[in-house]
């Protein structure tokens, strides 16, 4: 919390497909790759995300993880990979921005909201989205050895129940202490963390939201 003061309501945002309109996670790696020339660990992931990877996967044969993305900026130093973070995020901004949501997000700061953005997205971006607004980050981090990326995830990957965790541990294990709750997400995979706040809200996708309908959550645009 900014000062350590004590808000009157918090306000959660996931930032994939809510905040902006594209995952990120992966994408940020295939982003830097491109930055830096990387020319046969471009080749790599494409392969990972080629069209037969997606028939195993679908297949439950082979389906790589967000970490076997992650390995491919193993060795990578921490400085060149802040740098393209800020160059990532700015385009981020500029070309997949949700404006109804960052309008809401607005909002929320006018009204002297605590603002959290939990998601599991990589530090090395988020960290420069809207700092001005923005009272904690909560994401997914990589780890680093000696200023050189570790090609892994320290610590829990923001996702799920991780996200519950990880709140408790950042900002507070009691959500009672706030007046009102808002979590702002577009997937059901955030359904533990929509559960327990006073005000979910989930953002209308391409993809289905019976989910989010049948347990009457409200519903909100993405752009």
């Amino acid at each position: 919390m900014k000062g350590g003061v004590l808000k009157r309501n918090l306000a959660i945002f996931d930032f994939c497909e809510t905040l902006v309109s594209k995952q990120t996670a992966d994408d940020f790696v295939y982003f830097y790759l491109s930055s830096n020339n990387k020319v046969f660990k471009k080749i790599v992931f494409k392969s990972l995300k080629s069209k037969f990877i997606s028939i195993l996967s679908r297949l439950n044969i082979y389906k790589p993880s967000k970490s076997t993305y992650l390995m491919l900026l193993k060795g990578e130093k921490r400085e060149d990979l802040n740098a393209v973070g800020r160059i990532y995020a700015e385009e981020l901004i500029r070309e997949y921005l949700c404006q109804n949501l960052f309008n809401v997000l607005k909002s929320h700061s006018d009204n002297g909201d605590e603002i959290v953005i939990l998601s599991g997205g990589y530090d090395l971006y988020l960290k420069y989205c809207w700092p001005n607004l923005i009272d904690n980050i909560i994401c997914t981090k990589i780890s680093f050895s000696d200023d050189l990326c570790d090609g892994s995830i320290q610590g829990l990957d923001c996702l799920g129940y991780n996200k519950i965790t990880l709140l408790n541990k950042v900002i507070c294990n009691d959500l009672s202490i706030y007046k009102e709750t808002y979590f702002y997400t577009d997937h059901v995979s955030d359904l533990p963390l929509l559960s327990i706040v006073s005000n979910p809200v989930v953002v209308n996708t391409n993809r289905s939201n019976l989910w989010a309908k049948e347990r009457g959550f409200k519903i909100v645009e993405q752009k």
